[in-house]
Order: C-alpha cells, then sequence, then structure tokens
C-alpha cells in the first residue's frame, strides 16, 4: 500500500485499510454505480457543482473549523492502493490543500459526517449520519 505524500514526515497519523464502499454503508449512505455516494440521500446538506479547487478547500477548510479540533478523522481517496488515514482534524486542517490534491476523489468521515469530492467539480457534505457497522466502533 502506498502512503499519502503529505504524511511521510508525520507521526500523528495512523494508516487504515479499511475498504471505502463498506465505510460508506456504514454511514447509512448509498453507492452510485462510479463510486460517489447517492446525493439523493436524505443526509445531504449542501451540494456544490463546478467548484474550483481553492473554493473547495476554503469551503472544506470552513466546515472542518467549525468542528472539534481534536475529534478524530478518516481520509480515503479514489486510489485503492492508498492508504487511508486517521488523524485529528487539526493536522488534516494544517495539510487540507495537500489532502484535496493527493488524488482525483476524496472523503472525509466524521463522526456523523462525511465530505465527497469528485473530480468533476462536485463537493458534497453528508451530516446527521446514523453510524452502525464494527469497522467505525473498532477504529474508535
Amino acid at each position: 500500500m502506498i502512503k499519502p505524500k503529505f504524511t511521510l514526515n508525520l507521526n500523528d497519523i495512523s494508516f487504515l485499510n479499511t475498504d471505502l464502499e463498506y465505510k460508506i454503508h456504514c454511514y447509512g449512505l448509498n453507492i452510485l454505480p462510479y463510486g460517489v455516494i447517492d446525493k439523493d440521500s436524505h443526509n445531504t446538506t449542501a451540494k456544490f457543482e463546478n467548484i474550483q479547487f481553492n473554493q473547495m478547500v476554503s469551503s472544506i477548510r470552513e466546515f472542518l473549523n467549525k468542528k472539534n479540533q481534536e475529534e478524530f478523522i478518516e481520509i480515503f481517496w479514489s486510489d485503492s492502493n492508498k492508504h487511508s488515514v486517521k488523524c485529528k482534524i487539526g493536522i488534516a486542517l494544517k495539510f487540507l490543500h495537500d489532502i484535496a490534491a493527493e488524488d482525483w476523489d476524496f472523503w472525509i468521515f466524521g463522526d456523523n459526517w462525511i465530505i465527497e469530492y469528485y473530480h468533476e467539480g462536485i463537493l458534497s457534505y453528508f451530516e446527521n449520519c446514523s453510524i452502525n457497522c464494527p469497522v467505525h466502533r473498532e477504529h474508535q
């Protein structure tokens, strides 16, 4: 497995091998055939189309700044050969630009929310997700 580039000099992170699709289903959401979360979910709280890279990073930064910086999150990329990462929000904020530039698509999972960026300029937020799966509980 490949470690994301921004993590090479960091010690405050964990590397995971959790299956992305399984993780999404654990949050009570469905996946469309082309690999993104179904936006018709009742959990979609915001969706931006044709968003530019810097706007996307700013939007995610604004969202994460409202969260507890000590909360652990998990970050996934579309490259299935790449480790997913578990770290605190504060670390993700410090490296947010690098996280977003790491791969075409990425997902950030919080305690009961998900951020998804799809490479066609679609940024989506899913909040108030009900989490019920062994993967989530074992990584808490």
